[in-house]
């Protein structure tokens, strides 16, 4: 369960309203390791907030090679998610659980 009191101290920065905002609204998921969570091409409607666990965002070139990008880790939002949902585009990037993960 997500509380007001978890998501301020995992985002202290953010403005009141939007904790009730996310509260009311987000979609708790859980997530095992090795999940694909974002593919190339994929339409992305949401954004990704980390509350627990570690996320690899990397791409893959024509033969399947992979270069790491960054990770995301509890109290971090992803980048991508954001500006592809707010420019309605597609992801350029993969991401996927690299532990058990809450988004």
């Amino acid at each position: 369960m997500l509380s007001k009191e978890k998501l301020t101290k995992l985002f202290p920065d953010w403005e009141d309203g939007l904790y009730d905002a996310i509260l009311n609204e987000a979609e708790l998921k859980e997530v095992k390791a090795g999940t694909t969570l974002l593919k190339m091409g994929q339409n992305i409607k949401s954004a990704m907030l980390v509350v627990e666990g570690t996320i690899k965002l990397y791409q893959e070139d024509e033969t399947g090679g992979e270069y790491f990008m960054y990770h995301l880790n509890p109290g971090e939002a992803c980048a991508v998610t954001l500006v592809c949902n707010y420019h309605h585009e597609q992801s350029q990037v993969l991401a996927k659980a690299v532990t058990d993960i809450c988004i």
